[in-house]
């Protein structure tokens, strides 16, 4: 009312702006007009005539907005409140700038295209769609599928409830940070994808192997599983089935990486290949080698390369060689060697 007394007792008429304009109109359209003589709506409606449809100009000023924001020439924020909330302006925007969801209205927040739109140029901006949103399987998923790391924003129904949601916040948590592992729900630590994601996680300040011993009995006897483990931390031999433990590709992995031969089966700890390979680097695994291999002289002669047999030549390891190569001159020669 106020806008269109002001304007209408002006002496002189003068240009206005389309944002003044809009005021004058909206009272007009809106407001019980009382005590305003039929000459000054009259007047006033010549103004809306001579301007234009209200109409024409808010489009105009709507694809002024929508050019501006789809080249990042301006932020939503700075958008007129009404042009916030068109979802047309909106999508333009979070197009450019999936952040820019935080400056529109809940309606639009609530809306699935914008969402959609929003995630597609930054998934960050899942934190400000609205609760409905953030407790859609859907588009969590969607935005996981960009980032696993958005799974965070979902609603703690969902992680709780949903197993796929549920696997996908496991899995982006232990992904940083292996020790979480230790400390997820017993079904998450059976989940053969949290459990690769963990052995692949790039934070080394755990004990990797011990993931083995968290997991189930299922995912033990798993070469895939127990291949991401060992290839890092070989002493996760200890944890693996019975069966994997005769396998030769996985013990050779194990002892490349630190493992122990005397985890491997019986039947391995008497492959040649495999106990060169062991004893090559830590001497007094050949006290786990077959009587076989303890008399071999190849096997003895890799063993004493290790500086620890050097220095400690009537060991305990020393003693695990056969009697025959406890008098043998190469192998006394080999030990005795500074």
């Amino acid at each position: 009312m106020n806008t269109i007394k002001s304007y209408a007792e002006a002496e002189k008429q003068r240009a206005i702006s389309v944002d003044e304009l809009r005021l004058v109109l909206n009272e007009i359209d809106t407001t019980i007009v009382s005590g305003i003589s039929a000459e000054t709506l009259q007047k006033l409606r010549t103004i809306q005539l001579k301007a234009g449809c209200l109409e024409e100009l808010v489009s105009e000023e709507k694809k002024k907005y929508i050019d501006l924001l789809s080249q990042g020439e301006l932020s939503l924020r700075d958008v007129p409140l009404e042009f916030r909330k068109d979802k047309d302006v909106v999508l333009v925007a979070v197009g450019y700038d999936g952040m820019a969801l935080l400056h529109t209205c809940y309606q639009l927040k609530n809306d699935r295209e914008v969402v959609a739109v929003a995630l597609s140029n930054n998934v960050k901006a899942l934190q400000y769609a609205s609760a409905e949103m953030r407790d859609d399987k859907d588009i969590i998923m969607e935005a996981v599928f960009y980032d696993k790391k958005a799974v965070k924003y979902a609603s703690s129904r969902l992680i709780e409830e949903d197993k796929d949601v549920k696997r996908a916040y496991y899995v982006s948590l232990v992904s940083e940070d292996a020790n979480a592992f230790f400390t997820a729900p017993e079904d998450m630590r059976y989940d053969k994808e949290v459990v690769l994601a963990a052995a692949f996680c790039s934070d080394d300040s755990g004990e990797i192997y011990f993931i083995l011993d968290s997991t189930s009995v299922e995912l033990r006897d798993d070469i895939e599983v127990v291949m991401a483990v060992i290839t890092q931390e070989g002493l996760g031999l200890m944890f693996v089935s019975d069966r994997l433990r005769g396998c030769k590709e996985v013990v050779k992995a194990a002892i490349l990486s630190g493992g122990c031969i005397k985890d491997a089966s019986k039947e391995l700890r008497g492959d040649k290949e495999l106990m060169i390979e062991a004893v090559s680097r830590y001497g007094s695994d050949i006290e786990y080698a077959s009587d076989e291999l303890r008399n071999d002289k190849e096997v003895v002669m890799a063993a004493l390369t290790v500086s620890e047999l050097q220095k400690d030549p009537t060991g305990h390891a020393f003693d695990s060689f056969s009697q025959e190569l406890q008098k043998d001159e190469d192998v006394i020669r080999a030990a005795k060697r500074k």
